[in-house]
């Protein structure tokens, strides 16, 4: 959009860097969102620090949590969010893949963060 900016949820994941890509090379203005920790290892998000300096967008990347999902800083002055985060966790083991608490987990944090996107982007008007 003309009239500000887009927030690519997971940013830094395989389709939120895609899309990061295709934003980026319209020219658009990318807010993208990763994790806190993830954003801490400069390795895995140069690629998209690459990506802006290389094309004609440019990239800010925030830090949001998945679990509490506070997305109004990332969402401050854009007109349109992209939604592609999920959660991840670390220690993921075929032993812990098929436990139904671990997978409901996982579960009910993208059911809440895929909510607090729609209320953030309701309130925002998006």
């Amino acid at each position: 959009p003309s009239d500000g900016c887009v927030v690519s949820t997971g940013a830094n994941g395989l389709v939120g860097g895609h899309i990061a890509r295709v934003l980026l090379e319209k020219g658009y203005t990318v807010h993208g969102t990763v994790r806190p920790a993830t954003l801490q290892e400069k390795d895995k998000v140069q690629y998209l620090l690459d990506m802006a300096a290389q094309l004609t967008g440019t990239i800010k990347l925030f830090p949001v949590d998945l679990a509490v999902g506070d997305y109004d800083e990332a969402a401050e002055g854009c007109s349109a969010i992209i939604a592609t985060a999920f959660p991840f966790l670390k220690g993921l083991t075929d032993s812990n893949a098929s436990n139904p608490a671990f997978l409901q987990y996982q579960v009910d944090v993208a059911v809440h963060s895929s909510s607090v996107i729609m209320e953030v982007a309701q309130r925002k008007g998006l």
